[in-house]
């Protein structure tokens, strides 16, 4: 059970964040957790740096070269998978 409240804990941060930061919503119903970020035009490779330096910053979570190339920095159910793994190693 608290692995999935850490999760959800994660994914509602990083929404709340990239809401704020990039002037989107998730409660309106036009964006999901599990919406494409990239393909939804709201970030582009400077959007992946401001998320990184949240992640790091709010979570105390590393990411590694190779994570920058993950599928999971393209939504926020993803970027939160990311942040619990990263976190668990």
């Amino acid at each position: 059970m608290e692995t999935l409240k850490k999760t959800g804990g994660e994914a509602d941060a990083l929404a709340q964040f990239i809401a704020d930061k990039f002037l989107v919503s998730f409660s309106d119903g036009t964006l999901a957790y599990d919406s494409d970020l990239f393909e939804n035009g709201v970030i582009d490779s400077f959007g992946v740096i401001e998320i990184v330096t949240f992640i790091q910053e709010q979570f105390g979570v590393e990411l590694e070269p190779d994570d920058l190339m993950s599928d999971l920095l393209a939504s926020v159910a993803g970027l939160a998978q990311l942040v619990q793994q990263k976190g668990a190693s």
